[in-house]
């Protein structure tokens, strides 16, 4: 199995819930399109987020302590969220700047189409349809035009 090499930034982004990549979104992006295989719509972030949680951790169980960290650091109403990147910085120096990523095993993927993952988000009382621009006209399901 291949592995990409990522940013300590990128990481933690996913494994703390706080975005300290130094490529902000594009690098949530990045590493959980690549974690999951799949091309991620916004809507599918937290999914994603949540699925490679435990496989990065598994790769780097620092993780464990680092993740203690952040959830310290919530709970202290007076820090700075400005340091954070110092944090992240010292954490760098401390675990390693970058780190080769593995992708999550194919047979423990979970695969949403757009419609499945708002449906999951909204809840079957509340659904919602899906248009798309193709070839000029707007349809519904473009598996079937």
């Amino acid at each position: 199995m291949n592995t990409k090499e990522f940013h300590v930034g990128d990481i933690l982004s996913i494994t703390t819930g706080r975005l300290v990549s130094l490529k902000g979104m594009d690098g949530v992006y990045e590493i959980l399109n690549y974690m999951t295989g799949e091309i991620l719509h916004t809507v599918g972030i937290p999914r994603a987020a949540d699925d490679a949680l435990p496989y990065l951790i598994q790769q780097l169980p620092w993780l464990v302590e680092v993740n203690k960290l952040f959830e310290e650091l919530e709970k202290q109403e007076d820090f700075d969220w400005h340091e954070v990147m110092t944090i992240v910085e010292e954490l760098g120096k401390r675990y390693g700047i970058t780190h080769q990523i593995y992708p999550i095993p194919q047979e423990d993927r979970e695969r949403l189409t757009l419609e499945e993952e708002l449906a999951r988000i909204r809840g079957p009382q509340n659904p919602i349809e899906v248009l798309y621009w193709i070839d000029g006209k707007l349809v519904t399901n473009p598996k079937n035009n």
